[in-house]
């Protein structure tokens, strides 16, 4: 899916003034992992440094041309941006709104930048067993699961979930949220079999993860955007003993359709985020970088267990 046709999708030909500007936010964001890394960036700084709050309020109040043209200048000059991915990024939204007739093209879509070296494909380690499921101890705070919930194997996608569900549906939407916008899950729903995936399916001691435990994932690993069983992923080795897990770029769920499969990794945290109550905090990563973020709990996301 290009970056224009989530924004297309988003909009859902119902006017730019129906649709709340934080919702269209957050498909830009994760359609970013479907373009490529130049495009990437474009999209994180004009997300991160508040451009886009001046992109849609100027499409809302018919006054797009000039803002657009002012991020444009600021994003190509100020910044040092590359301007065919600036346009391309820009031209998006405008196509998506109505704005212009035809629609963006990127060219060749290829990047100045050098792509992350892929390396040989290397089975992960040997793993422990808790409840009939298996971990590796990386040497962390707790022990990582060796397969998504759901699945029979480390390459597999398994089930997707929505925050606070503990069972698959057909479709992922707010309507059918059971945490989005209240506030009385505004909390770590870790080890709650009710709104925990992993203590409801598992059983045991596994549950999610925490914000803390993902990012010391991240923190404490060499990781390798590789391809195991089949299916590209991140290959998370630990710094301090060497051992590794393997999670697979699963994608996220959204209405009945599947985006990104093969392009990101998106994985439930038990915590919420402080800024409202319709996102919750995830482990996501591209091929070229990791990080911790917050996204809409409607969302259906793989779960990767952990146990003390």
């Amino acid at each position: 899916m290009k970056l224009y046709e989530a924004m297309a999708y988003a909009i859902g030909g119902e006017g730019l003034q129906v649709v709340c500007s934080r919702r269209l936010l957050n498909y830009i964001i994760d359609l970013q992992a479907c373009e490529t890394p130049a495009l990437k960036h474009v999209v994180a700084t004009i997300v991160n440094e508040g451009y886009f709050n001046r992109l849609y309020e100027g499409l809302v109040a018919g006054s797009h041309q000039t803002a657009f043209s002012n991020v444009s200048y600021n994003l190509t000059h100020s910044i040092g941006l590359q301007e065919r991915f600036v346009q391309y990024a820009l031209n998006s939204l405008l196509y998506a709104a109505g704005k212009i007739a035809d629609a963006p093209d990127l060219g060749d879509g290829k990047s100045p930048e050098p792509p992350l070296k892929q390396k040989p494909s290397q089975p992960i380690s040997s793993p422990g067993s808790i409840n009939g499921h298996e971990y590796v101890d990386l040497g962390l705070s707790v022990k990582w699961a060796t397969c998504n919930v759901g699945a029979d194997n480390p390459w597999d996608f398994g089930d997707y979930f929505a925050w606070g569900e503990t069972s698959t549906k057909t479709e992922y939407t707010i309507a059918n949220s059971k945490t989005y916008e209240k506030e009385s899950y505004n909390h770590d729903i870790g080890g709650d079999p009710s709104l925990d995936a992993a203590r409801a399916n598992w059983g045991g001691t596994w549950r999610l993860p925490t914000f803390e435990e993902c990012q010391e994932l991240i923190d404490s690993c060499t990781l390798i955007w590789t391809t195991y069983g089949g299916h590209k992923g991140m290959k998370f080795t630990s710094k301090n003993n060497g051992k590794s897990i393997f999670l697979p770029a699963a994608g996220w769920r959204h209405g009945a359709s599947l985006y990104c499969s093969e392009a990101n990794g998106d994985y439930w945290s038990s915590s919420p985020t402080e800024r409202n109550y319709y996102c919750a905090r995830t482990l996501l990563f591209y091929s070229d970088y990791p990080y911790t973020v917050w996204y809409n709990r409607d969302y259906g996301r793989p779960v990767r267990p952990v146990s003390e």
